[in-house]
C-alpha cells in the first residue's frame, strides 16, 4: 500500500519546484560562453581567386585520399580478373560447397533481356 501522506508531500515539493523555475546564474553562462569561444576553431584561409579544385581532387578527398583510391582500384581489378578468369581451384571449392553438382547461371541474355519475346 502507498502512504498518502508521502504522495501529498511529494506533490507539494513538485509544486514548489514548478513555481520557481531554475535559471542558471549569469556567471555560469559567462563561463560557458568563454569556454565555447576558447575551443572554437580558427577561421580557415580562403583560396585565392581564380583557383579551382578539380572533380577528381574533390572525389579523392571525399574517399580518404590517394591511398584509399589505390586500394579500391586494386580490389576492383582483382575482382574483375577473378570474375572473368577464375582459378581452377575455385571451381573445385564451388562444387564442394554446392553439393558436387555443376550449377550454371546465365550472366546476361542479350537476345531477350526482359523476356518480352514469345
Amino acid at each position: 500500500m502507498t502512504n498518502h501522506s508521502d504522495d501529498k508531500m511529494l506533490d507539494d515539493l513538485f509544486g514548489q519546484a514548478r513555481a520557481t523555475p531554475a535559471q542558471p546564474s549569469d556567471a555560469l553562462m559567462a563561463r560557458i560562453a568563454a569556454d565555447a569561444v576558447a575551443v572554437m576553431p580558427a577561421p580557415m584561409a580562403h583560396a585565392p581567386k581564380g583557383t579551382r579544385v578539380g572533380f577528381l581532387a574533390v572525389l579523392a578527398a571525399a574517399l580518404g585520399g590517394w591511398p584509399v583510391i589505390s586500394g579500391l582500384t586494386a580490389a576492383t581489378v582483382a575482382g574483375v580478373w577473378i570474375g572473368f578468369s577464375p582459378p581452377q581451384s575455385l571451381d573445385t571449392i564451388a562444387n564442394d560447397l554446392w553439393g558436387g553438382s555443376d550449377i550454371t547461371v546465365p550472366f546476361l541474355e542479350l537476345s531477350d533481356p526482359f523476356g518480352l519475346e514469345g
